[in-house]
């Protein structure tokens, strides 16, 4: 079992469920904080999904009081029962496409290791990982959001493109006028 799969694992233990933890907003999406009694306009466009796991949107807020923000929301899929959300602001775009680039790049094993794992996080925790393992053909890629107990599944090549073509459509949306 991949590392990644034995971390959100632990995070859904009872002993971890026990402690609620207020996480600090980590992207302005998550701090979008319209005052009291403000009409909050949301805006979005749902770009595609991804074998029918992963959704990406380009989102705007914005509230009477001035506040605003924008950016894409990423949300993984991990049974009917569990769904999460990662936000990237529009400034961490161009990051996020680099380091799916180079996961895409992973061809064979980096290590010295029967397994391996190459990751990429962003600051609104979406993780991303190519990877093998005992029960893994070749190289698989792994797509995990959420804060508290994160969603994850994994995917083939194919479908992680499919992903970063949804990625560069989300970017071109949001540095539309």
């Amino acid at each position: 079992m991949p590392v990644w799969a034995c971390a959100a694992s632990a995070q859904a233990s009872p002993a971890a469920a026990a402690t609620a933890v207020t996480l600090t907003p980590a992207t302005k999406q998550e701090g979008f904080t319209p005052i009291a009694g403000s009409v909050v306009t949301i805006g979005y466009t749902t770009l595609g999904t991804v074998a029918a796991l992963v959704k990406v949107d380009a989102r705007e807020l914005h509230a009477s009081d001035g506040t605003a923000a924008r950016g894409l929301v990423v949300e993984v899929y991990q049974s009917q029962y569990h769904q999460e959300s990662a936000f990237v602001d529009p400034d961490e775009i161009d990051e996020l496409i680099r380091g799916i680039d180079a996961l895409l790049a992973v061809q064979t094993n980096p290590t010295a290791f029967q397994q391996f794992e190459v990751r990429y996080t962003t600051k609104g925790a979406l993780q991303l990982a190519a990877f093998n393992g005992p029960a893994v053909r070749g190289i698989r890629f792994m797509i995990q959001a959420g804060r508290g107990v994160p969603a994850q599944t994994d995917v083939n090549e194919k479908d992680f493109r499919a992903f970063r073509a949804l990625i560069v459509a989300a970017q071109e949306k949001l540095r539309a006028p």
